[in-house]
């Protein structure tokens, strides 16, 4: 009988500290917060005050937020006797896309973080079906084969990208912000032929042309103003 006690007092000390009223949470910070909604992320963070430090509610409420279309990933953290600690990881947008005569941001993962002003910095996508709501994902071996050939343009070092996109006839293209559009063909050799989309480009120097990469090895080029080169 004696040892039964003995066993049970750590059960009853734990559960004594997740009840005791000197363990719940009277402070809730939330961390790397930049671009989600912080309404709503309030929202959450104030359903944990009062709350016992220990509680599965804080695990939920992590959940919870993740849900967000923003949101990567929530950390929790405690800091005793009585704070929590919300770190969020936010996504960070790459493309945009219009949906409903709307501008939507996206991941690089192709998930719709939302509605945006302004598209400064972002990737338009063109030529693939646009999600319909935040939270809808960007799928398909179409939007694959763009965000391969945006992040091979950005390694080659080709400058800002405006717009990826697949034509009618499933080709492969970019326009870069001095008004260059190249022409990339079926989605292989990607990276090989952002490389030499690269070259082209370097002898182009400023100049505003027209590139059809035929193959890796094999460019045509042409001035916007008409003058053939090659």
């Amino acid at each position: 009988m004696g040892r039964a006690l003995l066993a049970l007092l750590p059960l009853a000390s734990a559960a004594g500290a997740v009840l005791s009223p000197w363990l719940r949470v009277r402070e809730v910070k939330v961390e790397g917060l930049r671009g989600c909604d912080g309404v709503r992320v309030e929202r959450v963070a104030h359903s944990l005050l009062g709350r016992p430090v220990l509680s599965p509610a804080l695990l939920l409420a992590a959940r919870k937020l993740e849900k967000e279309p923003w949101v990567q990933k929530v950390r929790v953290s405690i800091r005793l006797p009585d704070t929590v600690v919300l770190s969020v990881e936010e996504r960070r947008a790459v493309f945009w896309m219009r949906s409903g005569g709307r501008n939507m941001a996206l991941s690089a993962e192709g998930v719709a973080m939302g509605w945006v002003w302004g598209t400064r910095g972002l990737c338009r996508l063109e030529g693939v079906r646009p999600p319909r709501k935040p939270g809808d994902t960007v799928e398909g071996s179409e939007f694959l084969a763009l965000r391969r050939l945006y992040f091979a343009l950005k390694r080659a070092g080709v400058g800002r990208v405006e717009v990826v996109g697949v034509s009618e006839r499933g080709e492969l293209f970019a326009r870069l912000e001095n008004g260059t559009v190249i022409t990339f063909g079926e989605p292989v050799e990607i990276e090989r032929k952002a490389e030499r989309a690269r070259a082209v480009l370097h002898f182009l120097g400023s100049r505003r042309a027209r590139v059809e990469l035929l193959s890796p090895d094999l460019a045509i080029w042409r001035p916007v103003e008409g003058v053939k080169g090659g």
